[in-house]
């Protein structure tokens, strides 16, 4: 059985335009340990490029490919399940996590 942390985002280590008291050297010791984890958040509404951009600002220093958002999750459920292009219905900010799978273009058949 293996073991990780799921580490939260927004509440966690940040809220709003602040970090939480202690969340900066919670996860320098984390990584210093190499204890597996992953990053977690519910937003639709920004790409993991963003994510990174705001949380490199607060001082983290966490890759894309360490963090889990649903367009993620879900561009890797397409691309492991379902052949041909696929239809996103989706904000435009987030349609860059989706460059792994073929899209049908807005408004083409």
């Amino acid at each position: 059985m293996k073991h990780a942390l799921l580490i939260d985002l927004d509440g966690v280590l940040y809220q709003g335009a602040k970090v939480i008291s202690g969340a900066l050297e919670t996860i320098r010791w984390i990584q210093d340990q190499s204890i597996p984890h992953i990053f977690i958040t519910n937003t639709t509404s920004r790409p993991r490029r963003k994510i990174v951009e705001k949380l490199s600002g607060f001082g983290f220093s966490i890759s894309e490919q360490s963090i889990l958002t649903p367009p993620i999750a879900a561009c890797t459920w397409l691309s492991e399940n379902v052949s041909g292009k696929t239809a996103l219905f989706i904000p435009s900010s987030t349609r860059e996590d989706f460059n792994i799978i073929p899209i049908i273009k807005q408004g083409k058949n």
